[in-house]
């Protein structure tokens, strides 16, 4: 189904307006819409197109509090049957604090027959639910659509108890728009020099203009649809977008805003950094006899991440009720006495303790490129979201962030590392590049032992275990779900790749949420017909952890930038009995792999000295330190890649030497 694209931090929905627009009429439809010589105009082979797709934002204060109002407007062109399946059920989210009001839509036929959405066929239900976070949609279907139809929606969006501070708003979308029109009205603060400014993402700032109403006006045209990529960076640092936010009318010079940024946040950390006698006596206790500044943190640290629980974390145990009963920290003493608190809080009590042995910390702001990458030129608090805390060893500042359960001391979240962080500072903010961990740091190790019988079923035992970004990755993953799940999830991955005669059995996990030790798992597998049969021979790819893997690049060309989040190793081991009666008639090695500077892949396959058994190993590293590629580098990478790939699936040929043709 069709879902206008949904984001977390402010929700943000598509919108339409028509000035003097009322509950039953709509704008006029222009006959050469719907002629059946009518062709797509951004880009010619599109199944639909919008023609507009109008967003009226109003901010309003008054005796009632704080609001913002949305009212939302899109008409489209549907040219084919696949632009009437993807475009004719729609999605509208919203969070409790919005309600959704006034909508309406029609189906304008070829002929010119209107056929008009019933109110009784709009329903509601829930697309997320965890913790705190409900989002729900009003979802609905446009009636009688057919190719060479138009259609067309609209509906009202009220958002309580807040303004528009902070607004992403979405040019690009994905189907391509004629004209895309913001119409902005900001509220009367009344705050002298306080203004609304734009910012423009992946596109030229559109020309603003200020109608009589005192609405912004911001125009956009023939804008391509937007198409996602496997591996492409952050849709955030590709998609056209524009932000919204209201800041100090003056505040025009880049470095200036920096240094204010950092300013503010120093002021801040000196409170928040203040420790008493407890912190500091836990902190010297904790530290013990270590000598060098990196092992006293690295003391403190762990203890942070597994002596105090981070009440907003999924696997935190604590439900909503629970949550909202937790008495709020007022200081790092507060933290280390109930052991509990969001990640803030950890972070609060980690910098307490590491200055009361008397290092100079500090705060620090850091982009996440998981979101977006950083902008030197849009100095605004939205792209250095996340905090951690700075401490100088010697000349240098190392970056910390103990909120991050899963990860070392002597490295960050992958979000957090090779990207600029912004160190607070009583004059001048310091700008550093966060180091990317070495590949060995994030390794997964995989070892199977297997026998294969006559009739090509591999059945034996498997384990799996994941260390660094990989082990934070994976742990994130299972530590919020029950058992049940946890095997599911692992059954569904295999079914998924080696297909539904799959019996696995005796899942078993160790580690999924303990801070320091890897995590893995372990199960038994039984496989029927993995190798073909084909009268005396069986057909075996020794790669067991790489059967049923596809190829990695599949497109011919490429839009978006190739991103890879991290460097990262891979080990695997797999010991194959092979059947009774069958010897190995061909054990050669795949074809050569011409080493590159930033990936390697190793196999070996090496026969027993009874030749009744194989045993395989593979080793690939993606050891890059820049983990962005360009598009015209997508042929070499998709080559190089392609070969990856024809190397996994290598086959064997093993013929049967006695015993009649089964």
């Amino acid at each position: 189904m069709r879902m206008i694209r949904f984001v977390t931090l402010s929700l943000l929905l598509v919108v339409t307006y028509c000035k003097g627009l009322h509950a039953q009429n709509w704008r006029p439809i222009d006959p050469t819409h719907l002629s059946t010589t009518a062709a797509p105009v951004v880009e010619k082979d599109a199944p639909a197109e919008a023609i507009f797709w109008d967003v009226s934002i109003q901010d309003v204060v008054d005796d009632a509090g704080l609001r913002t109002i949305w009212t939302h407007y899109i008409r489209i062109k549907l040219f084919t049957t696949l632009g009437v399946e993807q475009q004719s059920k729609v999605d509208i989210p919203y969070l409790n604090s919005t309600e959704i009001r006034d909508i309406a839509g029609r189906t304008i036929k070829p002929n010119g027959q209107i056929v008009e959405l019933r109110s009784d066929a709009v329903n509601e239900r829930t697309l997320v639910q965890a913790n705190k976070l409900k989002v729900r949609a009003k979802s609905f279907v446009l009636p009688g659509v057919e190719p060479g139809s138009i259609i067309e929606y609209r509906w009202t969006e009220r958002r309580r108890d807040t303004l528009s501070f902070q607004v992403h708003m979405d040019v690009q979308r994905d189907l391509p728009i004629q004209t895309v029109r913001y119409r902005v009205k900001p509220a009367d603060l009344g705050l002298v020099g306080i203004a609304m400014k734009w910012h423009a993402f992946n596109m030229p700032l559109p020309m603003t203009t200020i109608d009589k109403e005192k609405y912004w006006n911001a125009v956009s045209t023939n804008v391509p649809a937007f198409r996602y990529e496997p591996d492409m960076p952050p849709e955030n640092n590709e998609r056209q977008w524009l932000f919204l936010y209201y800041d100090d009318e003056k505040k025009n010079n880049v470095e200036e805003i920096w240094n204010s940024l950092a300013k503010s946040l120093f002021i801040d950390g000196k409170n928040l950094l203040k420790f008493n006698g407890d912190v500091k006596r836990t902190a010297e206790t904790i530290a013990g006899d270590a000598s060098s500044p990196e092992e006293k943190l690295r003391r403190l640290y762990d203890y942070c991440r597994t002596s105090i629980k981070r009440s907003t974390d999924d696997a935190s145990g604590l439900n909503e009720e629970q949550l909202k009963k937790l008495k709020e920290n007022k200081n790092a003493a507060d933290v280390l006495k109930r052991k509990i608190g969001p990640g803030g809080d950890v972070r609060q009590l980690f910098g307490a303790m590491a200055a009361s042995l008397g290092l100079e910390v500090r705060y620090a702001l850091v982009t996440n490129r998981d979101e977006i990458f950083f902008r030197q030129d849009f100095p605004h608090r939205s792209i250095v979201p996340d905090v951690l805390i700075a401490v100088k060893i010697g000349s240098d500042w190392r970056l910390y962030d103990p909120a991050s359960t899963y990860v070392p001391a002597d490295m960050l979240a992958w979000q957090h590392e090779g990207v600029a962080a912004l160190i607070s500072d009583a004059s001048k903010g310091i700008f550093v590049t966060t180091p990317i961990s070495s590949p060995e740091r994030s390794l997964i190790r995989r070892t199977a032992d297997m026998k294969l019988s006559a009739d090509g079923t591999l059945e034996g035992d498997v384990r799996v275990e994941y260390t660094g970004h990989s082990g934070a990755d994976e742990k994130e993953l299972f530590d919020e779900l029950a058992e049940t799940e946890q095997e599911n999830t692992v059954k569904e991955s295999l079914e998924s790749r080696l297909g539904s005669n799959v019996e696995v059995t005796n899942i078993k996990f160790s580690d999924i949420t303990d801070p320091t030790k890897p995590m893995s798992y372990t199960y038994h597998i039984r496989v029927a017909s993995y190798a073909q049969r084909t009268g005396r021979r069986l057909f075996l790819q020794p790669g067991y952890f790489q059967k049923g893997v596809g190829p990695r690049f599949t497109g011919e060309s490429r839009v978006h930038p190739i991103y890879f989040r991290y460097p990262s190793v891979e080990e695997q081991v797999v010991t194959i009995e092979l059947p009774e009666g069958f010897e190995l008639d061909n054990a050669d090695l795949p074809a050569p792999f011409v080493q590159k500077a930033f990936v390697t892949q190793d196999i070996d396959i090496a026969v027993s000295a009874d030749k009744r058994a194989i045993r395989y190993t593979r080793k690939s590293a993606f050891t890059v330190p820049a983990l962005l590629f360009r598009p015209n580098q997508y042929s070499a990478l998709k080559q190089m890649y392609d070969l990856y790939y024809s190397r996994d699936n290598h086959t064997l040929s093993l013929r049967q030497t006695n015993g009649r043709n089964q």
